[in-house]
């Protein structure tokens, strides 16, 4: 299970969780205060606001509040990629583009994705699609103007290596392209022990299960045109992940 997490500094988290614990205590004591005065609308709003801003405090210490920026929310997916054309998943919206209505496909700057349609709007992709690569890899040749898109997926993948987080053939330089996690460096040497902690750590996240009836699976084989190293091996166990989901997420 992917889980998009903010990445609060050690320093950034101690600040919010002052804060966020301060509100839930008070409404605590103001709830008090309204029993022993039998003060029952205040008993009510106070427990309301202890409950919802101690959850809230919950999430800030497990760093999985969601930022309500447009950008951090967005979900971006190319999916059922086939012989017919492909859809982009946009958020609740999906779009279905079939290869007969694509003028071409071409390659922009960087990993950009230009998709000239014979009608209507282009459409670009880019990385931040998840299934982007694999997507790379199926486009039609009769839709190709050049061999710039065939050369850059051969160099890409020549370039690869594998993460050592989710096993995935997808590592280019310092930044995992599967799992867009970035290797232990300096700055995340400042809040984790070692690289083993830091892996370990983002395993937990990557493979943790919803709920109990869900099986742990070490070996992401999802269409996104990234092999799995089967020699690969995660650095935690089964019963290490089902307790820490049991924990977290049950």
């Amino acid at each position: 299970m992917k889980i998009i997490h903010v990445p609060f500094s050690t320093k950034v988290k101690e600040v919010l969780l002052s804060v966020f614990f301060t509100i839930p205590l008070l409404s605590f004591f103001l709830a008090m205060l309204a029993v022993l005065k039998l003060d029952i609308v205040i008993f009510f709003c106070a427990a309301v606001i202890c409950y919802f801003s101690g959850l809230f405090s919950l999430k800030i210490l497990r760093m999985e509040i969601l930022l309500w920026t447009t950008n951090f929310v967005k979900i971006r997916i190319i999916d059922e990629i086939n012989n017919l054309g492909f859809i982009v998943r946009y958020n609740s919206k999906s779009t279905l583009y079939k290869w007969r209505d694509i003028k071409n496909v071409r390659l922009l700057k960087g990993d950009e994705i230009l998709v000239r349609k014979k009608r209507g709007k282009d459409l670009i992709l880019n990385r931040e699609y998840s299934r982007w690569f694999d997507f790379l890899k199926r486009i039609p040749k009769n839709l190709l103007m050049d061999d710039e898109i065939p050369n850059f997926v051969d160099a890409l993948s020549k370039r690869l290596k594998t993460c050592p987080i989710c096993g995935k053939i997808s590592l280019d330089g310092n930044t995992c392209l599967y799992c867009n996690d970035d290797m232990f460096n300096k700055i995340l040497a400042k809040e984790y022990a070692n690289e083993i902690e830091y892996i370990r750590t983002k395993q937990f996240d990557l493979f943790c299960t919803d709920d109990k009836m869900e099986k742990v699976n070490f070996k992401l084989k999802e269409n996104d045109g990234f092999d799995l190293d089967e020699n690969w091996k995660p650095l935690i166990s089964v019963e290490e992940l089902i307790e820490f989901s049991k924990e977290n997420h049950w």
